[in-house]
């Protein structure tokens, strides 16, 4: 199985407010899954969309 982060999580690992991350998820910039209502984040997807985000 694949761990799940919270949107606080998320917040503080890509040091951006939940604001930020919550706009991210309606504009489809961000994958995400949606549990009982609440917003949750796959680790690994969080993983890749930081590699894709980076720049040398």
């Amino acid at each position: 199985m694949q761990n799940l982060l919270s949107l606080k999580d998320v917040s503080k690992i890509l040091n951006l407010k939940e604001s930020t991350i919550y706009a991210w998820v309606h504009r489809k910039k961000i994958s995400y899954v949606k549990i009982g209502g609440k917003l949750a984040f796959i680790e690994a997807h969080i993983q890749d969309f930081i590699e894709k985000n980076t720049y040398n």
